[in-house]
């Protein structure tokens, strides 16, 4: 899940169903294959260049790139260099 502020008292169960479910890897995305495989491989080879996703909403743009963002980036690295807006 997006790592969020969830107010004292573990309302974790309070979140929009969208931030819930959200897809945690790049494996658990479910559409978007070659998309998918040719982002790991620019991540794996790290040679990530800017990238410009477009799309009617609820397609997954948020979610392939906050997947992506966790993948390159971990615990303390996510939190200061991943600003979600």
């Amino acid at each position: 899940m997006v790592a969020l502020d969830i107010p004292a008292g573990g309302a974790k169960g309070n979140l929009p169903w969208v931030e819930k479910y959200r897809p945690e890897t790049l494996d658990d995305l479910v559409s978007h294959k070659e998309i998918i495989r040719t982002i790991n491989k620019l991540i794996n080879n790290n040679q990530l260049p800017h990238l410009l996703f477009y799309g009617p909403p609820g397609t997954g743009k948020t979610s392939t790139i906050l997947a992506a963002a966790k993948q390159i980036y971990t615990g303390k690295q996510y939190k200061s260099l991943v600003l979600e807006v």
